[in-house]
């Protein structure tokens, strides 16, 4: 269980991480490889939970039918390198990390907002560093 001192110092060090980088959006993704900083994520996809009934092809690897690429990598987006949404930014990671998955920083160019709430799109997009979460 997160504890207010090690929720407060995550928060302070993704505000200082974005501080002193210089990239025009950040936001957080989960991957539950062992990625490395720099290492470039590819485009996120429209993944589709219901059948569209229209053709589109189901991935049974996912589960989901696949919607086509979107116009970058798909993050859970931080606007602003304040506490308030960096706080926001982290406890809406919390409703789609599960424990075997790795929490990491992210920065790219602002594409697009995503479908779900929260979520943004970057292109070239590029991991900046894992968060202990």
């Amino acid at each position: 269980m997160k504890n207010y001192e090690m929720i407060q110092a995550t928060i302070n060090a993704i505000i200082e991480t974005i501080n002193s980088t210089e990239y025009e959006a950040y936001g957080l993704r989960i991957d539950r490889r062992g990625l490395e900083p720099g290492y470039s994520f590819p485009v996120s996809h429209r993944l589709l939970q219901d059948d569209p009934e229209d053709g589109t092809p189901y991935d049974p690897e996912t589960g989901y039918w696949n919607g086509g690429e979107l116009a970058g990598t798909s993050v859970i987006g931080i606007s602003y390198a304040d506490e308030v949404d960096v706080e926001d930014a982290l406890a809406m990671i919390d409703t789609y990390m599960y424990p075997s998955q790795a929490l990491y920083l992210v920065g790219g160019t602002f594409e697009e907002f995503g479908e779900d709430i929260g979520e943004h799109v970057l292109s070239d997009a590029e991991l900046i560093t894992r968060i202990e979460w």
